[in-house]
């Protein structure tokens, strides 16, 4: 013979299911939504925007002359450091490039580096350009601080 579900039964049953809803509630309003984090160089020719739960922005220093000491820069390299910590995910950096221009080195064989601060050497990250505006652009993260610069494309031998 069926028996049918006690009160006591239902009741713990909705106990359960408004602790739920509250928890989940409560996490929705402390977890920090996402938020659009974007940064300038003082010179203008460094863009960067991403998408960060933590950060609050970019600081983009610009350090002249130091690319005499790279062989594979033709600009001046930049420090970026986040803003409020954390870290910034899939950050779109973006170089305006029209003043490195040569007859040497063209828009279409610059590249963005970043140094690596694990092996200590500047690597090419993966980059495009865009012709009309004489930009460069490519896709990081960022965590703390850390230095880009552009760059050639060294050609392999």
């Amino acid at each position: 013979m069926a028996r049918g579900v006690s009160k006591k039964e239902k009741s713990f049953a909705i106990a359960i299911i408004v602790a739920i809803v509250l928890v989940g509630s409560l996490l929705l309003f402390l977890i920090p939504s996402p938020e659009q984090v974007v940064g300038t160089s003082d010179d203008g020719l460094v863009h960067m925007e991403g998408v960060s739960r933590v950060a609050d922005g970019f600081v983009i220093k610009r350090i002249d002359d130091a690319e005499l000491s790279v062989a594979e820069l033709v600009g001046p390299m930049y420090e970026v450091s986040v803003l409020g910590g954390g870290s910034v995910q899939d950050v779109e950096v973006v170089f305006s490039v029209e003043e490195f221009e040569t007859p040497d080195v063209t828009l279409q064989n610059m590249v963005v580096y970043e140094f690596d601060h694990t092996s200590l050497t500047w690597k090419p990250l993966p980059t495009l350009f865009h012709l009309s505006d004489h930009t460069v652009f490519s896709s990081m993260s960022v965590s703390g601080s850390t230095l880009v610069g552009l760059g050639v494309r060294v050609q392999a031998e």
